[in-house]
């Protein structure tokens, strides 16, 4: 028998007691039958019916707890599999309701046994609280509903007109001094206050709600002149009794990558300025910025574009005495010119750049495969003009540096040939500095380690060229071929180099005991550079 719900100590002792009479009557009848009174099956089950209809005729009674300190309304359902145990209790009458389901009587389960089943119930250690906030009338870009209970101080979110809301996790049973904290911008004036004791119960949810006129507004008059913040923005003067700074004029422009520039021109009495954003267009403004330098006049934005479709912009001038706030900017143009994007220095037709992209673990160098560029070109950055070598092959390495990518080098092969695919696939190392390319129609005999490169004589069979760098220069490390080379082998169909760029795996998908069954080669760096460890094939 297992409890659904728990209720609390005081309950327990009762519905065990009433547990263990029900059992005793039912252990009675059982022994009048077995003693030889005379009492048929049929009656004993009779007796039962009876009694189970009488403790069912209890539903609505009024039972007295031996304390003395609340009332109980109990009904019993004998068909139930499980006692259920309901209680929803009452701050002021401290009145339970308490609804018992009690199963059929089992002649093998003790009483004992129901009490046992009863304590071993866990207790709930948590409940989530949703507090419901009405605040005073006041209209602004930069209010705040702070909530504060124990040890949790979080930020309400606006629902509509004067509604916030905030739902919490709390510990059951646990009272702490509530203070909710209304403000205006962004917390700098506060413009009213609430503070009462607060009990959580022991239910799952509860739901606590606060009014407009449960505020105290009066007290908050930061200049002391008997009238109080609130009155004071309302009727439009500042709170502090000085003078805010003229508003700026901002603007607005789109700076790749995915950046948004907001610029303003300086105002007098200004001590920092502030970038608000409303997100949504509805749900109010929040500071996006740091308090910035007066003689800071621009500020850049990396946004998610996806996000900013509605979004809302202001920026505020602000000294001791108060912020203005510009006209609202809004996202009125196309977003085109804020998505960034990378194209080579030689682009052409057909040159299928993108291919295949590699990214460093610090997620600052960039390789990007051009398996068709056409280039005749050889070694690193060297004439991108020539298209001399149609399919080819070339990989573009970009670094982000001060927030914006440059490209870095512009690699070839070292013995670029037309229809190679340098760059079909390609693998930097964690910190970008060792970079393996394929191409896996390259069509050399050589085998091993720089072998000869002048040799045409089998088609497809593919290599893997290994790239380093030391600061801004990039060169080539080695020209890698299998041990053993065929023709169609496509050696370089794949490569990863591990994260220290000393291991690499190459994978040739046309190689292999039978026609392309395809085989993996792993080479290791050393100091006497680069040697196949191990070759695996399919089963």
């Amino acid at each position: 028998m297992s409890f659904q719900k728990y209720i609390p100590n005081r309950t327990i002792r009762f519905v065990p007691a009433f547990l263990i009479c029900a059992v005793f009557v039912s252990a009675c009848s059982g022994s009048s039958s077995g003693s030889g009174s005379g009492v048929s099956d049929s009656s004993l089950a009779e007796s039962q019916s009876t009694t189970e209809s009488q403790i069912a005729n209890t539903e609505g009674e009024n039972v007295t707890a031996d304390d003395g300190t609340f009332d109980e309304m109990v009904a019993i359902d004998s068909s139930a599999e499980d006692v259920v145990i309901n209680q929803a209790e009452n701050e002021t009458t401290n009145t339970a309701v308490v609804t018992v389901a009690i199963p059929a009587a089992n002649p093998d389960q003790s009483p004992a046994e129901s009490e046992s089943d009863v304590a071993a119930q866990p207790l709930l250690s948590a409940t989530r609280v949703t507090f419901d906030i009405t605040v005073p009338a006041y209209t602004s870009n930069a209010l705040q509903v702070r909530v504060l209970w124990g040890d949790t101080d979080t930020t309400a979110a606006w629902v509509v007109d004067e509604t916030w809301t905030v739902s919490e996790v709390l510990p059951t049973d646990t009272e702490n001094r509530l203070s909710v904290i209304f403000s205006d911008q962004n917390g700098a004036i506060t413009l009213g206050s609430f503070e009462q004791d607060f009990k959580t119960g022991t239910a799952a949810s509860e739901t606590f709600q606060i009014i407009a006129n449960q505020f105290d507004t009066d007290q908050w008059d930061s200049d002391g002149n008997g009238v109080s913040n609130l009155s004071e923005l309302i009727a439009g003067t500042n709170p502090d009794g000085d003078e805010a700074p003229e508003p700026v004029q901002a603007s607005l422009e789109f700076v790749a990558v995915k950046t948004f520039r907001f610029s303003w021109q300086s105002t007098s009495g200004a001590e920092f300025y502030r970038v608000m954003e409303n997100r949504d267009g509805f749900s109010g403004f929040s500071q996006i910025s740091g308090d910035l330098q007066p003689i800071t006049l621009a500020f850049d934005y990396p946004v998610a574009l996806y996000e900013q479709t509605n979004a809302r912009y202001i920026v505020q001038a602000c000294n001791t005495s108060g912020c203005a706030d510009s006209d609202e900017i809004t996202i009125s143009e196309s977003l085109d010119s804020a998505i960034g994007y990378f194209k080579s220095s030689n682009t052409g037709t057909n040159d299928i750049f993108g291919f295949a992209i590699s990214l460093s673990a610090d997620g600052t160098t960039m390789a990007i495969g051009a398996r068709g560029e056409s280039s005749a070109a050889v070694g690193v950055n060297s004439n991108q003009d020539d298209d001399s070598a149609p399919r080819a092959g070339a990989v573009y390495v970009f670094v982000l540096e001060n927030n914006s990518w440059r490209q870095q080098a512009y690699l070839k092969a070292s013995n670029t040939d037309e229809s190679d695919s340098f760059g079909g696939d390609i693998s930097l190392s964690e910190d970008g500095n060792t970079l393996a390319v394929a191409a896996s129609t390259e069509k050399s005999r050589a085998q091993g380690n720089n072998g000869d490169q002048t040799d045409n004589s089998q088609e497809f069979a593919g290599a893997v060229y290994v790239f380093t760098r030391t600061g801004d220069a990039w060169q080539q490390d080695v020209y890698l071929k299998g041990d053993a080379t065929d023709e169609f082998d496509f050696f370089g169909s794949d490569v990863a180099l591990d994260g220290d760029g000393d291991t690499l795996v190459v994978g040739a998908l046309g190689a292999g005991p039978t026609t392309r069954s395809g085989e993996a080669y792993v080479f290791s760096k050393s100091s006497g550079g680069w040697r196949q460890e191990a070759t695996f094939l399919p089963r």
